[in-house]
């Protein structure tokens, strides 16, 4: 059985999503076995969302030595992802999880060979499995005009990366995005440690979270008080006595102090409970939902998976080194504009980059005066040396379909007349275009962008050498 183009990239896509259905995975473990172009596919794939490490949730934390039943917490509310990207297995469940389990194992041992033989003979994937490991823990997507950092240069803040440090908000709201895609709202003033991306602890101050599926199992604490999250919207308040109060926006959680395990105790939405541990008590009480800070609605911008970050606004600047980090910027420039002129964008282009034959892009024409949203990727590995590179991988799925792709150097240069937004200073010129097999001969290994076929979807493999990498993405204007 074999898959047409559009119904294999579908099959892959849903398994990504755990959305499968017991046919296509059929289809897709025949395929696999007979089809090396598929296996390819499938690998690139399978390596993107493979990237995120399998445990969920730490117990352990330098806050104390307390277990898990002195903590009042049970491990089964975890939800442990298998050994691929959370969101790939989290809506599989009974006979259908069991069912593509044995499929995909079966297919493993089909393609193992063949992916080992692949790693040992291609440098770049060879050399993306032998960089270190990135460590930043949250990028900086989204802050108010007042906002105020403790410790930290005038520039710094949209855009910036944080590790495993001591966040101090002086002032204002800000926004942290995890790189598994727990976004972390911070009012000032407050202080908040990251210690990985599943575990965050408050000192003070107020902190709101959202955290999506594949995270589920996210620990967000305060002195004295451990609030697991079970699939949630929620808020942590840690006021000047030390008193500290959760509450549910949507979904539910569970909170405990460490010191007394019966204290746990399971909060549902609209519900909010405080918790004192120099006393030992726990009160739930009705609560002003304004003294908690909301999150923004996320409806409507990219989703992002991978090495990929949405900037919420357009950062001040994107001069070289002023984010230096191995995760790729995306933000939106223009809502609506007209393209004065007929404008030539890429529409289509075969997957390269394991391809030793340059490929011809599929372009179109798009005319003058089509109104279309513009967005301008970036991406500026750590350092400037001509030897090695980084290589950051993710997909970025737009909910308008995406018009076009502007990655020739000219293309880029002439849509900057028209695109670029108003309060951001640009790095412009011939060292900022991809390195793509129809633009360039790159011996380091070269760039890709993938547009699938339902037009709303980008898969990205960029690899940055000394210069920044940026292309613009041309997507339709939503009708009222």
């Amino acid at each position: 059985m074999k898959f047409p183009s559009t119904e294999f990239e579908q099959a892959l896509s849903d398994l990504c999503h755990g959305t499968i259905e017991d046919q296509a995975i059929d289809g897709l473990h025949t395929l696999l076995q007979q089809d090396a172009d598929a296996r390819d596919a499938y690998l690139w794939r399978i390596e993107l969302h493979g990237e995120l490490s399998a445990g969920r949730l730490d117990f352990a934390t330098p806050s104390g030595p307390e277990s898990p039943q002195e903590a009042g917490l049970v491990k089964s509310a975890v939800v442990t992802a298998p050994p691929l990207h959370p969101n790939v297995l989290s809506g599989w469940r009974g006979l259908r999880f069991r069912k593509a389990l044995v499929a995909m194992a079966a297919v493993v041992l089909v393609v193992l060979g063949y992916g080992f033989k692949r790693m040992a003979t291609d440098p770049p994937m060879q050399q993306l499995a032998e960089r270190p490991l990135d460590p930043f823990l949250a990028i900086v997507v989204d802050e108010s005009h007042d906002v105020a950092w403790e410790g930290v240069g005038p520039d710094w803040g949209l855009g910036h990366a944080l590790g495993r440090q001591r966040a101090h908000l002086e002032s204002g709201d800000a926004t942290l995005q995890l790189h598994n895609g727990v976004e972390l709202m911070l009012r000032g003033p407050t202080e908040l440690q990251l210690l990985s991306v599943d575990h965050a602890i408050l000192q003070r101050g107020q902190v709101s979270a959202r955290v999506p599926e594949g995270a589920i199992g996210f620990r967000l604490d305060a002195p004295g008080l451990n609030v697991v999250d079970l699939g949630t919207e929620f808020s942590l308040a840690v006021d000047d006595a030390g008193a500290s109060s959760v509450h549910v926006f949507e979904g539910k959680v569970r909170a405990a102090l460490p010191s007394l395990p019966s204290s746990r105790t399971e909060l549902l939405t609209g519900e909010t409970a405080q918790f004192d541990a120099d006393k030992g008590e726990v009160t739930r009480r009705l609560s002003d939902v304004s003294l908690f800070p909301p999150l923004n609605d996320d409806a409507g911008l990219p989703k992002t998976e991978g090495d990929i970050c949405f900037l919420r606004k357009p950062p001040p600047s994107l001069h070289p080194g002023t984010f230096e980090h191995d995760s790729i910027l995306v933000f939106r420039e223009k809502d609506n504009v007209a393209l004065p002129r007929r404008l030539r964008v890429v529409r289509k282009v075969s997957h390269q980059f394991r391809s030793k034959q340059p490929s011809v892009p599929e372009t179109v024409d798009l005319a003058a005066h089509t109104p279309v949203q513009s967005y301008l990727i970036h991406f500026d590995r750590v350092g400037d040396s001509w030897t090695g590179g980084v290589t950051a991988r993710g997909v970025i799925r737009f909910d308008q379909p995406i018009l076009g792709l502007v990655i020739e150097p000219e293309r880029l240069s002439e849509t900057d007349l028209f695109c670029c937004h108003e309060d951001t200073d640009y790095v412009k010129g011939i060292t900022r275009p991809l390195e793509m097999r129809f633009i360039s001969d790159a011996p380091n290994g070269h760039d890709e962008v993938y547009l699938t076929d339902d037009g709303h979807e980008l898969e990205l493999t960029l690899r940055a050498g000394p210069y920044v990498d940026q292309f613009r993405v041309l997507v339709e204007v939503p009708t009222e």
